[in-house]
């Protein structure tokens, strides 16, 4: 029986024309293995992927800036779709099936410009379209990248880079609000995607990160955090401090690192292995055992004999348009940048003939939502307004739009272009399928 993943390291990354390079640990002797097939050069960057109930399972970042999900076969890969917000400039993600729902829902946070999303899959209902379930983080600069894991007491729990020091998130359970972040300034400063794993160390499970140093010696930087929890408590504290435990593979940048615990046959003698990916198309391999003559100490880098890279000869061919869906009802969604309080949201839409009519979106918990049902067929256009301490921000006019052959739903966001600057704009993001 294939056990799923509840955490985001995995071995699958990308070189730097944007192939993906797919490889697990497998087998009783642990030797890392290649999977057969890779994603084409138009499917992004940053990929994140794990072994599932049905399947090895990908999300990445895709060359248009959307979220995107893939299946593997065993024979290659196979794109279910995109999700997300392609404004959002997303930097990195991850991705793991927890055990919340009774198929285990596929978990997946996605690190962006200003905050960190979490999205998540039913796999109960046996679709494939992720949907958001809540926006988090703290205000300021630069997501870089984004680790996730289920820990042993069921809580989702997020590590993210931003501006050289690691923030540490935990929600617990399906639903609850995300605490955090609690910020860890290292000696060093960090950058790129950290590594994340729960491993066997401690009588809990310590967590251990790993992530690049952005210094000009490069490297990677090893933290932990002991979470055995204090007398009388059943799990350590949120606030439990973080700790910096050694630095090393100086002498080369890394941007992305994978990171999983090895466990001997015996169970004699554990280990930390490290895949980091960096400047050129080497992948370097470093391992830490806890017993041995180096007990405790980095080894590598070295490159394992298994292990080498996939480059695809051409990218796959695109996927056929989506066939026409007739509906009874045009929807208009708004998103508003959440540190903005409108005083209204609307749309004013010309029918054929000239005639001119409004929408006035309602808040929908995550977004601003109104829909109308035309009486006539034919081209029509659109202008998504919002008031803003008293004042009309109406964006450009929407080119002509089939009503009779078109897609039902227009999708715009507002937001301050750069964030902080006083300066707004909407931007039309995407047409839905409703």
């Amino acid at each position: 029986m294939t056990m799923p993943s509840r955490q985001s390291s995995s071995f699958y990354y990308s070189d730097e024309r944007k192939l993906f390079v797919c490889a697990r640990l497998d087998g009783p002797d642990r030797r890392i293995q290649q999977l057969p097939g890779t994603v084409g050069s138009d499917s992004g960057t940053s990929p994140r992927a794990v072994r599932s109930t049905f399947g090895d399972v990908m999300v990445a970042v895709t060359g248009d800036q959307w979220l995107g999900h893939w299946m593997h076969d065993g024979l290659g890969w196979h794109g279910h779709g995109s999700f997300g917000y392609q404004n959002n400039r997303y930097t990195g993600c991850a991705v793991i099936q927890s055990s919340y729902g009774r198929a285990g829902n596929f978990e997946v946070v996605a690190s962006a410009v200003a905050h960190l999303t979490h999205f998540w899959l039913n796999n109960d209902s046996g679709g494939h379209q992720f949907v958001e379930a809540s926006s988090f983080g703290s205000p300021g600069a630069l997501y870089e990248g984004v680790g996730l894991i289920e820990s042993r007491w069921n809580t989702l729990e997020v590590v993210a880079v931003k501006n050289g020091t690691l923030e540490y998130f935990q929600q617990d359970g399906p639903g609850a609000p995300w605490r955090g972040p609690f910020v860890f300034r290292p000696s060093v400063p960090i950058t790129g995607r950290p590594a994340f794993v729960q491993g066997p160390w401690g009588r809990a499970g310590n967590f251990e990160v790993v992530v690049p140093v952005n210094d000009p010696a490069g490297g990677l930087l090893h933290l932990w955090r002991n979470n055995d929890p204090r007398p009388g408590e059943g799990r350590p504290p949120f606030d439990q401090p973080w700790q910096e435990s050694v630095r090393f593979g100086q002498g080369r940048r890394y941007v992305d690192v994978g990171i999983l615990p090895h466990f001997s046959a015996g169970g004699s003698t554990n280990q930390l292995e490290v895949l980091a990916y960096g400047d050129g198309p080497r992948v370097d391999y470093f391992s830490r055992p806890d017993g041995g003559p180096h007990a405790w100490q980095w080894q590598g880098p070295s490159q394992p004999p298994e292990f080498q890279m996939y480059v695809r000869p051409s990218p796959p061919p695109p996927p056929p348009p989506p066939p026409v869906v007739p509906m009874d009802h045009l929807t208009f969604i708004a998103e508003i940048e959440p540190t903005l309080s409108p005083q209204a949201v609307w749309v004013d839409y010309t029918r054929p003939g000239g005639t001119v009519s409004r929408v006035t979106l309602a808040w929908a918990g995550s977004f601003w939502q109104g829909a109308v049902r035309p009486a006539t067929a034919g081209n029509w256009t659109y202008r998504f307004g919002v008031r803003i301490d008293g004042r009309d921000y109406v964006s450009d006019p929407l080119a002509e739009y089939d009503w009779e052959t078109g897609n039902p739903g227009l999708y715009w966001s507002f937001q301050q272009e750069p964030s902080g600057s006083g300066n707004y704009r909407w931007t039309p993001t995407r047409v839905l399928n409703q």
